[in-house]
C-alpha cells in the first residue's frame, strides 16, 4: 500500500472509531436510566448456632471462633418493593476463641420475599463491632444483589448495608438492618 493510500484510511478509521463511541453513549445511557435508587430497613432477630457449617469452620479453630447466623424478620423497602420478609443464613467469624468482639460476617442466602412470594437474593459481607457505650453491636458492610423470582428474576445492584443489634439475649440478638444503594432489573 502506498503511502497516500494509507493516509486517507487513517481518517476513516477514525471516523468509524467516533461513530462507534457515539453510539456506545446512549447505550450506556440507556442502562444507567434504568438503575434506580434502592432503600428498605428492616427489623431482624439473629439466632447464632454454634454447630456450624463446614463452609463456616474456624481457618484456625485455636485463634478463631465462628457460628452461623439464622436471621429472620420483616420489613419496608423503596421503588415497588413494599413490605417483605427477611431470610439468611450466615457465618459470623470472631478472630479469638472465645467469640468475643469484633466480628466479621458473609452470606450468600440473603431473601427478600414480597407479599406476591417474587423474592429477591443478596450477598452481603461486613463487620460488626460492640459499641461500648450502647452494647449495641454495630453492623457496616455491602450488598450485591445476585438474582430473584418473578419481577426480580434479572436483578442487579447493590451498595451498603448498615444497623445494630441488641446482644443482651445471646445467643439470640434482636435488631434491625438497613440497606441503601441502587437496583436494576432487566423487564423495565
Amino acid at each position: 500500500m502506498k503511502k497516500h493510500e494509507a493516509m486517507h484510511r487513517v481518517p476513516a478509521m477514525v471516523v468509524a472509531a467516533a461513530a462507534w463511541a457515539a453510539l456506545a453513549v446512549p447505550l450506556s445511557a440507556a442502562a444507567a436510566d434504568r438503575l434506580e435508587k434502592f432503600a428498605a430497613a428492616a427489623q431482624i432477630v439473629e439466632v447464632l448456632d454454634f454447630n456450624v457449617e463446614s463452609n463456616c469452620l474456624p481457618a484456625s479453630p485455636g485463634t478463631e471462633s465462628t457460628a452461623m447466623g439464622r436471621i429472620s424478620g420483616a420489613g419496608l423497602g423503596s421503588t415497588d418493593i413494599g413490605s417483605f420478609k427477611i431470610t439468611s443464613l450466615d457465618c459470623v467469624r470472631a478472630a479469638n476463641p472465645y467469640f468475643q468482639p469484633p466480628y466479621a460476617f458473609s452470606s450468600k442466602a440473603l431473601k427478600l420475599t414480597m407479599s406476591n412470594g417474587d423474592e429477591i437474593v443478596a450477598s452481603y459481607r461486613g463487620s460488626a463491632v460492640l459499641d461500648p457505650t450502647t452494647f449495641l453491636l454495630v453492623l457496616n458492610g455491602s450488598f450485591e444483589f445476585t438474582g430473584g423470582t418473578g419481577r426480580y428474576k434479572n436483578v442487579r445492584g447493590g451498595g451498603s448495608l448498615i444497623g445494630a443489634e441488641d446482644i443482651s439475649g445471646f445467643p439470640a440478638a434482636r435488631g434491625f438492618v438497613t440497606l441503601s444503594g441502587s437496583i436494576s432489573r432487566a423487564d423495565r
